[in-house]
């Protein structure tokens, strides 16, 4: 069947050579041999036409093979430290990474408060079901929960207490629903893990807060918010305001609070979609994250503009850098004055307008920050980053073996027991050694010939 596909194909193709020869010799054609024609010219252009495509995924998949050989060898030269101030940075990121207990803990208080919220939206339906006997279908009360902050963006970092969730809901969300979210949240977490978490409402935070009171003593916060509370703002003039705080329910929940709970959603969303994936700029936003802790005059730019600025500093490099390398860019750009009143700024690629993240800070602090910029950045450029980082010594490099133990040999020093290597001796230590064996030889060769003289003579 294939011999007779391709002698098909073979016969079709010398039959469209025909009769293209006869219309460039000047003949016309009959109908319906100009039909066979038309038909024949189709069928070799949907030919044509597949074997280019095919050529071009081909072309796509090879180079789509290439991108990722060089990706995975990026990624891999950047798992390798390979200079002192990488050792370093590695060190220090090792130091202020939380340990696998520790983010186990964060996912399971995460995933109870998840899964609590779930049954309290559950319940809220159903009792609002058997309230409003009427056919019509109405929004859930609460759409949906997601994850905000640190655990979102997985930036936590060795002792963080703080973590943050938003509970969205279909209307403006009120102090009553509060109230009734809180006490039916510590009732399904007392049905999952009886004794484990406390429960309070905050009308003023806009937020519900869960502790956790045997493993560690972590907060969780649960801001509510709605989306309709940003569309309402943006859509209603100033006058019309005031007006709508009468006219709605009296007891709504901070606007302010709720919008910084939007814009915290998606600051997350944007994180997770274009530097979750490059490891260089959320390394060097964790370590930048130790120093404003540690440093108080780094304080200020923790937050939402230290990221913007990490992501936008690393992003414009040309190459791919590794650790030491980026963070020394970032210490690089703010000590040229990169947050200072004059300059650019950072816009927030969150919100419509040309809005500056880090508007908040005041000319004192921008000044106090770029001074500690150029002060860290003295004492990389003098081998002294360790300081920079808080670390008390650099980490010691493994010292290679030498001789015939070879490169792959641990660096721990082997037991006396199974040394095989000769005792060191100093140069006049060889000549007496040699001058006293010389000296041994010839005695022994002179004793030798005073033995052997009264053998000869009797004889």
């Amino acid at each position: 069947m294939a011999a007779a596909a391709m002698w098909d194909e073979q016969q079709a193709y010398e039959e469209l050579l025909y009769w293209d020869g006869v219309i460039q010799q000047g003949h016309r054609l009959l109908p319906e041999d100009f039909d066979r024609y038309e038909e024949l010219r189709y069928w070799y252009d949907c030919l044509c036409y597949e074997e280019e495509l095919r050529q071009y995924h081909h072309f796509v998949a090879s180079v789509d093979n290439i991108n990722d050989e060089r990706y995975a060898e990026e990624s891999e030269a950047f798992r390798k430290p390979s200079g002192p101030q990488d050792r370093i940075v590695m060190a220090k990121h090792a130091e202020v990474y939380p340990s696998a207990e520790e983010l186990e803990v964060v996912q399971t208080i995460v995933s109870h408060v998840e899964c609590a919220l779930k049954k309290v939206s559950d319940g809220m339906e159903k009792n609002k079901g058997e309230t409003n006997k009427t056919g019509s279908k109405k929004e859930r009360t609460l759409c949906g929960v997601m994850r905000i902050g640190l655990v979102a963006k997985g930036l936590i970092l060795k002792g963080d207490q703080d973590l943050d969730l938003v509970l969205l809901c279909s209307s403006w969300p009120t102090v009553d629903l509060l109230n009734q979210v809180a006490e039916r949240l510590l009732e399904q977490l007392e049905e999952i893990s009886a004794g484990t978490y406390t429960v309070s409402p905050s009308p003023e935070a806009a937020a519900v807060f869960v502790k956790c009171t045997k493993e560690s003593a972590m907060t969780l916060s649960i801001h509510l918010t709605s989306p309709s509370v940003r569309t309402e703002q943006t859509n209603e003039p100033a006058e019309e305001k005031e007006t709508q705080t009468v006219d709605g329910p009296p007891d709504v929940l901070d606007r302010q609070k709720c919008l910084s709970a939007l814009a915290s959603l998606r600051h997350a969303k944007w994180f997770q979609a274009k530097v979750s994936s490059d490891v260089s700029v959320v390394v060097v936003i964790r370590i930048m994250r130790d120093l404003c802790t540690r440093v108080p005059s780094w304080t200020p730019l923790l937050g939402w503009p230290l990221e913007l600025l990490v992501e936008k500093v690393i992003g414009t490099a040309e190459r791919k850098m590794k650790a030491s390398e980026s963070f020394r860019r970032v210490l690089e750009c703010i000590a040229s004055g990169f947050l200072m009143e004059d300059a650019p700024g950072i816009k927030d690629p969150c919100e419509k307008e040309d809005v500056d993240a880090a508007a908040g800070l005041t000319t004192q602090q921008r000044e106090n920050i770029t001074q500690s910029a150029q002060l860290a950045l003295r004492l990389c450029a003098f081998g002294q980053m360790h300081k920079v980082l808080g670390l008390d010594r650099k980490p010691l490099q493994p010292r290679r073996p030498m001789g015939a133990y070879g490169r792959h040999r641990s660096a721990q020093i082997p037991p006396t027991s199974h040394s095989s290597l000769p005792a060191r001796s100093f140069p006049f230590e060889a000549e007496r050694d040699d001058r006293e064996s010389s000296r041994k030889r010839r005695t022994e060769r002179i004793s030798e010939s005073e033995e052997s003289l009264p053998k000869k003579l009797c004889q």
